[in-house]
């Protein structure tokens, strides 16, 4: 086993891992362009235009914090009712363009034969979290989903991450977090989770070193690498 993934195996034993949460777009599943498409759409009938950078720079968040941020001053107090436009569209069209992130399933597969917990941290709305899961035949490998509709406050704040763990009656030390973006390796620091940073979406490599996850991959399937010398976590209270 290559130094890196062994160097994870032996965190991940130490830690006691019960259970992974993975983020959904950029992690699982590749919605890029739907929702660029979305949110340019959305943004334009505010009489707003900004580039592909410019929102592909804010995904991560919750679309209502994207929104914040994409608006300017003037408009800022529409940011709700623009962020559910945008959510309406995505639903309608922009999934359509989403493709399955090579490797993802097989990972899950994968957790799940060793005995360790799924779980799915989105911030997106649940509706498009069950449709997106449904869709590339997801759902049936993840035990808990939750979305940021459940939730007060959006990554990088670690409130969507402790709710599923408390869906999952795990402690958060014993959960790893598996994200693309900046946000999800924020997030799971401020739970007190381990943190993997997959530099296949949102954040460039060097962007999530920066935040310092406590590993960091080029692809999701170097995960199921690591999983392969994993043993069954013990059975009893978490």
């Amino acid at each position: 086993m290559p130094g890196l993934l062994q160097d994870i195996l032996t965190v991940m034993r130490r830690r006691a891992v019960r259970a992974v949460i993975f983020d959904l777009d950029g992690t699982l599943v590749d919605t890029s362009q739907g929702h660029v498409a979305a949110w340019r759409l959305a943004l334009s009938e505010s009489g707003v235009k900004k580039s592909r950078r410019e929102v592909w720079e804010q995904f991560g968040k919750t679309s209502e914090d994207i929104a914040r941020v994409l608006l300017p001053n003037r408009l800022r107090r529409n940011a709700k009712r623009v962020a559910q436009r945008k959510d309406r569209l995505f639903l309608e069209m922009g999934h359509i363009s989403a493709e399955a992130i090579p490797g993802a399933s097989r990972v899950l597969s994968t957790l799940r034969a060793k005995g360790i917990k799924i779980a799915v941290a989105s911030s997106n709305p649940r509706e498009t979290v069950e449709r997106l899961l449904k869709r590339f035949r997801l759902i049936g490998l993840v035990d808990v989903y939750v979305a940021m509709d459940e939730v007060t406050r959006g990554k990088p704040a670690p409130d969507i991450l402790l709710l599923a763990a408390r869906k999952m009656g795990l402690l958060p030390s014993s959960i790893l977090v598996v994200g693309d973006s900046v946000y999800d390796i924020a997030a799971g620091k401020a739970a007190g989770m381990g943190t993997v940073g997959v530099a296949s979406g949102a954040s460039s490599f060097d962007q999530l070193k920066d935040e310092r996850p406590d590993f960091l991959l080029r692809r999701i399937t170097q995960v199921a690498g690591l999983i392969e010398g994993l043993p069954r976590p013990a059975t009893g209270s978490a």
